[in-house]
């Protein structure tokens, strides 16, 4: 083992909330050593990841992180020059239980049968009433995302450790860290936990308790439009059918992504698709199209990982110094990286947030673990 190695921050985990972080930290002048157990960076739930900016879908937390992130995405302040978003129109089908209650989008327009049909004509025709189009979606390219950070880190001196599976965490007398990982020894006053699916391990490493973070597998198929006569995927939108049953949307030249939105419980892992799952999206595209798929392409899985409440965890853990937590975005993690990056960093660094935080009015101080360990600190009293 070599000599130790001392930065003002160790940031653990290479995916996006990592990457945003230690960019922002750098950018704040500390010293930033990331450490990712895997050969590659973002090789779990980032990199298998088909992200879409919306910044009107999921949880409050999100959506205030998801509409302050607008403006980074647009126009990424370490490399301007990088597009990170493209068009990308979404249309959330409705049907006839549903359609006084349907939650619309800000400047969303509603679609008729025949409207959507037009745009997607392989629906099966009379079992959706409508859909809601918001136009105000983008793609999001994660690969250039993730990549605008970790040049950031880089350019302001930061270091990039992969291959560097954290096996030892422990808190000196002094409150500093000392962290082992792929053979090498680690020095720094603070931890960034931005493990994912791996949080609670990492803090156990850390003799902490886990919060009960809940890593959910969502499964991923991809079939090509040489099966079917006559159909083309060019220029789809993405098509969300129903809440928590199906979306699919283009992907690449000639091929659809499809997912049964599934929200399996899984251990962290290598997360792997399950063959009754594939079958399971089949047999739901089937339900809802005039398709018959004759093959998948190709399939993936990656691991969403949620606290229990469903809010991030973002703040310093209580009951030991120098332990930051960054988790459980439970996949909105990619479209909220830029405001949750700048935000997590902020409190780290102790640097001032931007105007557009404090004037937003969400409670962000409510996203501290503190919430998770009101009943040790009582009995600590």
């Amino acid at each position: 083992m070599g000599a130790v190695k001392n930065s003002d921050a160790i940031v653990i985990g290479g995916g996006i909330a990592g990457a945003s972080v230690a960019a922002f930290l750098a950018d704040d002048g500390l010293s930033v050593t990331m450490l990712e157990r895997e050969s590659s960076l973002a090789y779990h739930t980032t990199g298998r990841s088909a992200a879409l900016f919306t910044p009107y879908y999921g949880p409050d937390a999100m959506r205030a992180f998801g509409g302050l992130s607008r403006n980074f995405l647009e126009s990424p302040e370490f490399d301007s020059e990088v597009e990170i978003l493209s068009e990308r129109k979404t249309i959330s089908l409705v049907d006839k239980a549903h359609s006084m209650t349907i939650d619309r989008p800000p400047k969303s327009v509603w679609l008729d049968e025949t409207e959507f049909l037009d745009r997607v004509p392989f629906l099966k025709p009379g079992r959706y009433v409508g859909g809601v189009l918001d136009t105000q979606v983008a793609s999001i390219d994660v690969h250039a995302l993730h990549s605008v950070y970790i040049q950031a880190l880089k350019n302001f001196g930061g270091e990039v450790v992969t291959d560097a599976e954290v096996n030892k965490i422990t808190l000196a007398p002094s409150d500093i860290w000392e962290v082992e990982a792929g053979g090498q020894r680690y020095e720094s006053a603070v931890v960034v936990n931005a493990s994912g699916a791996w949080g609670d391990e990492i803090a156990k490493l850390a003799g902490i308790s886990p919060i009960g973070l809940i890593p959910k597998r969502r499964t991923i198929v991809v079939v090509s439009s040489d099966q079917f006569d006559g159909v083309s995927f060019d220029d789809l939108p993405f098509v969300i059918v129903e809440p928590d049953y199906l979306y699919f949307q283009q992907f690449g030249v000639g091929q659809l992504m499809i997912s049964p939105i599934d929200q399996t419980p899984s251990v962290p892992c290598d997360a792997q698709p399950d063959e009754v799952d594939m079958a399971i999206t089949v047999a739901r595209f089937e339900d809802v199209s005039t398709l018959k798929v004759k093959r998948i392409d190709h399939s993936w899985a990656g691991l969403r990982t949620f606290s229990s409440d469903g809010d991030p965890v973002i703040g310093w853990e209580p009951v030991v110094p120098g332990f930051f937590w960054l988790v459980g975005q439970g996949g909105y993690g990619v479209f909220t990286s830029p405001a949750i990056g700048r935000y997590a960093a902020s409190l780290i660094s102790n640097s001032e947030l931007p105007h557009a935080f404090k004037a937003h009015g969400f409670p962000f101080e409510s996203l501290s673990p503190d919430r998770f360990r009101l009943n040790s600190l009582v009995g600590l009293s």
